[in-house]
């Protein structure tokens, strides 16, 4: 539940996973008027998940005003709080599921392209790096856009898209900037090298009507890394797809996915945000929690400004509430089995949970 709607989403979970293992997590987000099932077989991507040992989840959109499933990347009226839904997301597979916090990835096809991008710009505290398969950024969002810290952008786009034209004037008002702009946006964020070095994609594959070539930003701040693949004369698609002759040409000669996982896979988040499952606005102005030991055994301390407590199983059920006026409070787990437990902590500044491990 987020903003008092039900979202639906699918996770992949790999084969051969086990329980409590720390895996990373690629969001992969569908396009305007497609759905999370679409994007999950056009994608390919649970067989490079099951390869190598990450999740992925697809989210659902929910209808804009035309009923058409969206998420809320600006270019269409909408007050869909897709930013909040995402977070929120990340904060339930993280405590179902043990997921990496420093290796949150997020992808998706055109309009879910555009999201992630939306994501890089707004929720940079929790996204480690982002691939754009046929999305862009539009004028506002690159205008508003202030992530604070280098992001891994890749783009891959081609040049005959005719739904996500490859060329804009910059600053044109219109569905998103030229994608060289935005390429070009991100390789200044991230203060890159000024020279890109370019490589072209063995065409292994004559019959597919395209070529492609790489474009690397390297040497940027905190390692981060821009790529940029061009399909010449590639159509809004997804290479190494399956064709689908309404999108124009699939480029054949790579695989969109095992590239991006092969990009996410060398990035991680620097001081990736734990998240929150209620509201933690103001939390930061509060003293710091400290929680010790986690893993606990028959005893655990939380220390800060603490006005109470509660502990839950991961069903919702309180096992556990105090109420204290203390610097240091003590809880006793001697009789709790061993799992994952949430931990509810009321301070003055309000609510924040997290997750202990018995």
């Amino acid at each position: 539940m987020h903003d008092g709607v039900e979202r639906e989403y699918f996770l992949h979970v790999p084969a051969g996973y086990e329980a409590g293992a720390n895996l990373p997590l690629v969001i992969n987000m569908h396009g305007y008027g497609s759905n999370r099932s679409e994007q999950m077989i056009y994608s390919g991507f649970n067989a490079i998940a099951n390869d190598n040992n990450f999740f992925v989840v697809y989210p659902q959109g929910l209808p804009d005003q035309l009923g058409t499933l969206h998420f809320n990347a600006y270019f269409a009226p909408s007050d869909i709080d897709d930013v909040g839904f995402i977070n929120r997301l990340i904060d339930q597979l993280y405590t179902d599921y043990n997921i990496d916090l420093s290796r949150v990835y997020s992808t998706g096809m055109s309009n879910g392209g555009f999201m992630s991008y939306r994501l890089a710009c707004e929720l940079p505290e929790r996204i480690a790096a982002i691939a754009s398969v046929t999305g862009a950024m539009l004028p506002i969002q690159a205008d508003n856009c202030n992530p604070e810290r280098p992001i891994p952008v890749m783009q891959i786009h081609g040049t005959a898209d005719a739904v996500v034209p490859f060329a804009y004037p910059a600053n044109s008002g219109g569905i998103g900037e030229g994608i060289g702009d935005v390429v070009s946006y991100w390789a200044n964020n991230n203060a890159c090298e000024a020279v890109p070095d370019t490589m072209a994609i063995e065409d292994i594959n004559t019959l597919d009507n395209s070529t492609a070539q790489l474009i690397t930003w390297s040497d940027c701040a905190m390692g981060a890394e821009v790529q940029f693949y061009i399909i010449q004369d590639g159509g809004h698609s997804w290479p190494g797809a399956f064709p689908i002759a309404t999108l124009g040409n699939t480029n054949q000669d790579f695989s969109a996915s095992a590239a991006i996982w092969e990009f996410f896979s060398r990035f991680e988040h620097p001081n990736p945000a734990e998240g929150s499952l209620v509201n933690t606005e103001g939390f930061a102005t509060a003293q710091a929690i400290q929680i010790s030991p986690n893993p606990f055994q028959d005893m655990l301390l939380v220390e800060g400004q603490i006005e109470g407590l509660e502990l839950y199983n991961q069903v919702g059920q309180l096992l556990r509430t105090q109420q204290f006026d203390s610097n240091n409070a003590m809880l006793d787990t001697d009789d709790l089995a061993a799992g994952v437990y949430l931990l509810s902590v009321t301070t003055k500044a309000g609510k924040r949970v997290y997750k202990v491990i018995k």
